[in-house]
């Protein structure tokens, strides 16, 4: 008799940044080595052999930083609640959240209670791929949270090298996850004794 597969608990996903802790007021760049861990309340959570973090960044212009409090009414304005990590949410209609907003600045937290001392240079949008729901539609949703915000606060949207986030390479992120997705469901199908060779 086949032995039922066993589902391991998926280990949190993690934030990119600079290997060493960036200078206060000095953006953090992603790169391979884990900083902070992605909010808990990411949801849905993929197992941890197949998931990805997919992410955007808004970063301020030249010279600038962005205001606390402008930002975290901007923050507001685009439907992101602040919760677990210190981080803010666009949750979902089971209030869980569907991607995340963290600071671009190393710890990568914000501190609404001290908004009129708070500035930084950007902030990190970020989702967890596979998820349960329809990723594109998450991906769409975080892309127009960027631009919305940059609309409303100045800046760029960049990708998560911090290169301008263009229609070419906004398709080929939408392209990407589909992939993912498809490459999740078979692996998933696989391991379930689901259909082979697809």
């Amino acid at each position: 008799t086949q032995q039922p597969a066993v589902e391991h608990p998926p280990e949190p996903p993690m934030v990119h940044a600079e290997p060493e802790a960036a200078p206060e007021g000095e953006p953090s760049v992603p790169t391979d080595e884990p900083v902070s861990p992605a909010p808990r309340a990411a949801a849905p959570r993929p197992r941890a052999d197949t998931q990805t973090i997919v992410s955007l960044q808004l970063r301020a212009n030249s010279g600038e930083v962005y205001d606390g409090r402008e930002l975290f009414a901007a923050f507001e304005a685009q439907r992101l609640k602040f919760g677990r990590l210190d981080a803010f949410h666009r949750l979902d209609a089971d209030g869980e959240a569907v991607f995340t907003v963290a600071n671009l600045v190393n710890p990568g937290t914000f501190d609404p209670a001290a908004a009129e001392d708070f500035t930084t240079r950007g902030v990190a949008l970020f989702m967890i791929v596979p998820g349960e729901g329809d990723d594109v539609a998450t991906l769409d949703a975080m892309i127009d949270c960027a631009r919305g915000l940059a609309d409303s606060l100045g800046g760029e949207v960049c990708d998560e090298s911090g290169c301008t986030f263009t229609a070419q390479l906004e398709s080929h992120l939408r392209e990407e996850i589909v992939q993912l997705k498809h490459q999740a469901r078979v692996g998933t199908a696989r391991r379930g004794g689901g259909v082979q060779g697809q």
